[in-house]
Order: C-alpha cells, then structure tokens, then sequence
C-alpha cells in the first residue's frame, strides 16, 4: 500500500474518493484508477490475476483482494455490522462520500461472509443523516 500512497492511488484504491461525477475531476480520477488497477495487476500473483480481471475499478479489485486474504471470523463480520450501524453523515461530507463509505463496508462485510438486507441498509443510510436533513 506504501507503493500506492506514493503514486497518490491510495484514495481511488481505498474508496474514499469515489468517481466523481464532475466532468473536470473524472479525467484525473480515471488516470489514477487506471494507474492503479496497472499496478494491483502488476503485484498480484498469477491465480489472483483471474479473479480480479473484471473489476471495473481499482477499488473493486482492491477489495476483491481483501476478501481473499482477510480472515473470515464472526468477530470481524461483528466489527463491520458495527461499523454499519454507527455510520454517520458529518458536516464536511457530501452524499457521494457517506454513501460512498457506506457501500465500502458493506463490500468488506460482504467479503467477510457477512449479509444485510436492502431494508436494512436504507435504514442505516437514513438514520445516520443530519437532523438537517429530515422534514417536519
């Protein structure tokens, strides 16, 4: 990963910076997504290679990967229903980014051996907005 924080890859990897829907940014987030899929590509061994092919992103490969080589315990399928749970929109957030993360950890908990219902999901969208949010 120290690679890929040296290239600048590490946001489009990780998730955190999601493909912006901007036009003038997503020219520089697809050059970084194609760099870094180049690179997973690159540094994977050979069964990994089959498995990752059709990914559309560097993060989808990325997380892939983690599903691979993570250890599938019920105390980390625990962690990621309470990292679910206790997601939460704050002020210096856009929506891409809180749903963004929000669908990251439900790739992890899905990697893990976890499920969640769509129902359930929604409910945790909704309940970790603002109050600014929500009409009277």
């Amino acid at each position: 990963m120290l690679l890929m924080q040296e290239k600048g890859y590490d946001g489009v990897i990780d998730g955190t910076e999601s493909r912006p829907i901007i036009e003038t940014q997503l020219d520089s987030w697809l050059k970084r997504d194609k760099g870094a899929r180049r690179l997973i590509g690159l540094t994977v061994e050979e069964n990994v290679i089959n498995l990752i092919m059709g990914c559309d992103s560097a993060n989808e490969m990325w997380e892939t990967i983690l599903g691979l080589y993570e250890k599938k315990s019920g105390q980390r399928i625990v962690s990621l229903y309470r990292q679910l749970h206790n997601s939460r929109m704050t002020p210096d957030m856009s929506m891409t980014d809180y749903i963004g993360n929000i669908k990251k950890t439900m790739s992890l908990l899905k990697a893990a051996g976890g499920k969640i219902e769509d129902l359930n999901v929604i409910a945790i969208i909704l309940d970790g907005l603002p109050s600014s949010f929500c009409t009277t």
